[in-house]
Formats: C-alpha cells, structure tokens, sequence
C-alpha cells in the first residue's frame, strides 16, 4: 500500500478534487513485474480523466485513462513512484510509495 500525501489542487472552487489511491508491492524482485494500481482513486463529483504514474525511474511518467500500470525494474535499488489523478474540472490529487527491489 502507499503512503498518504496531500497534493490536492482544485481550479475551481466549486469543486471537489479527486482522491488518489495507489496500491502496490512494496518489495519485489529485479526482473519481476510491478503492478501500480490507481483503480481505488476517485472523484465525488466528477470522473478522473488522467492517471500519471511516475515509476522513479530517471523521471519517467507513464501517462493514461486506465487506472493500472505494470512496471518492471532492472536494477536493485529504492524507488519511490508517484500517481497524481486529474478529474474532469482539472482538479488533482496525489499518492506516493516506496518500493524497494530487490536483487
């Protein structure tokens, strides 16, 4: 599971921002596949429109509509990813964790 960070951010004030959920291992395996998963984010008052996962790989983000991504990591080491949601009005919310992969 991830830990909770408050990023909230709502353009307009009518509306109310997304909640970012990400689940995850938090221990894997060089070579093994890494699921993040977004699909318990949501959005009250809307629909979330936008899943960004950054994979704290060298800055990549992995930008789409689905809520899941499957990452797989090379090289041991600490990684923190990072899923920021954005809903229909342009409101945002985001999650981070560590997972640490190991050899």
């Amino acid at each position: 599971t991830a830990c909770a960070e408050d990023t909230r951010q709502t353009p307009d004030p009518d509306n109310q921002a997304p909640s970012a959920v990400l689940v995850t291992a938090l221990t894997e395996t060089v070579g093994v596949p890494v699921i993040l998963d977004g699909s318990d984010s949501s959005d009250e008052d809307g629909t979330i429109v936008e899943h960004a996962f950054s994979t704290g790989r060298d800055g990549e983000v992995l930008i789409t509509a689905e809520n899941r991504v499957e990452v797989t990591y090379l090289t041991p080491g600490e990684y923190t990813v990072r899923l920021s949601v954005t809903d229909d009005d342009g409101a945002r919310d985001a999650v981070a964790a560590n997972i640490s992969v190991l050899p």
